[in-house]
């Protein structure tokens, strides 16, 4: 079953992307996250984050070709609708238009 301690025959530039990825895309995404919630807000921030589904689904149908189902179509628009609630701007700001 086991033949001994696994082979890593990857070259260089597989090595150097591969710590490229761990040391500068990792360090910057997590700069910049801290610096987007000094500025934003941890709420606006944790919203933004419930994005990232949806994006996703987005670009796997517009680049990939993936086929959606309408199930997907109701599940990104009660999305939507929860991250509209989640923001109260636009709540707030139809009830303040009112008669």
């Amino acid at each position: 079953m086991i033949d001994g301690m696994p082979r890593f025959d990857i070259g260089w530039p597989a090595t150097a992307a591969i710590a490229y990825y761990v040391i500068f895309a990792t360090a910057g995404a997590y700069l910049l996250y801290y610096r987007i919630i000094a500025a934003a807000g941890a709420a606006n921030t944790m919203i933004v984050t419930l994005l990232i589904p949806p994006v996703s689904i987005v670009l796997g149908a517009a680049v990939l070709n993936e086929v959606l189902s309408p199930n997907v179509y109701a599940g990104l628009a009660l999305l939507a609708l929860g991250l509209i609630v989640l923001d109260g701007r636009l709540l707030r700001r139809l009830s303040s238009s009112g008669p």
